[in-house]
């Protein structure tokens, strides 16, 4: 499908998209369509990480075991671009939280428009522009929602 957006998500979104967390918002929305091709949804192997870390963490949301979360998390690196989601000399992006910067060496990586997230922190960068790469806006699910509703109107 030509002309697909492509976003890189954040640990929340996956997560709240696996465990169905009020399956009509926007986040399990954003998920659903890089689960289904309408969306181009990029993720790292240091993000898919997390997403296990947390999942691990927060059982009460799924009740899933060890083998369920390890066999979501895999089936969610099989429908989105992984990429290595290093960049070299890559200067903190998110000064209240280095731990969110591999959120941009994905984008960065997979050369994406979008990083999508519900974080205060991520959201207060919105946008990020680094020399030789393409910018990387940060929005909000709601947000990237109507993007792609005026792209196919």
């Amino acid at each position: 499908m030509p002309g697909r957006r492509r976003a890189v998500l954040d640990t929340q979104i996956v997560v709240r998209g696996l465990a169905r967390v009020r399956p009509t918002s926007a986040a399990v929305r954003v998920f659903e369509r890089a689960l289904d091709g309408r969306l181009t949804g990029v993720t790292s192997g240091a993000l898919l990480a997390e997403v296990s870390h947390v999942l691990r963490i927060a059982r009460s949301l799924t009740g899933w075991t060890d083998d369920e979360i390890r066999a979501a998390v895999r089936e969610v690196g099989k429908r989105l671009i992984v990429v290595p989601g290093h960049v070299r000399d890559l200067r903190q992006i998110v000064p209240e939280d280095a731990a969110d910067n591999p959120l941009f060496e994905a984008a960065l990586a997979a050369d994406a428009e979008f990083v999508v997230t519900e974080d205060r922190a991520v959201l207060g960068c919105k946008r990020v522009e680094l020399s030789g790469y393409r910018g990387i806006e940060v929005v909000t699910p709601q947000t990237l929602l109507k993007v792609l509703s005026s792209d196919s109107s």
